[in-house]
């Protein structure tokens, strides 16, 4: 069994971050019964980093300027 965890993506960079918390989440593989994979548990405080760097990317980031058709197709 290989077990790892996974990172919140929720900065203005796209870099992974830890959850505030430290607290992970196990995946388990219902065929096998094991934990496969650990995930940050996200909590207040993440959402609230999430909340702010959304607003950063937004007021400093190309999005007030791109056409709508371009920011929803990619």
């Amino acid at each position: 069994m290989c077990t790892a965890y996974v990172q919140l993506l929720i900065n203005f960079y796209n870099q992974f971050v830890d959850g505030e918390s430290g607290c992970k989440l196990p995946v388990v593989d219902p065929r096998i019964g094991e934990t496969i994979l650990e995930v940050e548990e996200g909590d207040t405080a993440d959402v609230d980093r999430a909340v702010h760097a959304a607003s950063e990317a937004f007021n400093e980031g190309p999005w007030p300027k791109t056409a709508a058709q371009v920011s929803w197709c990619g």
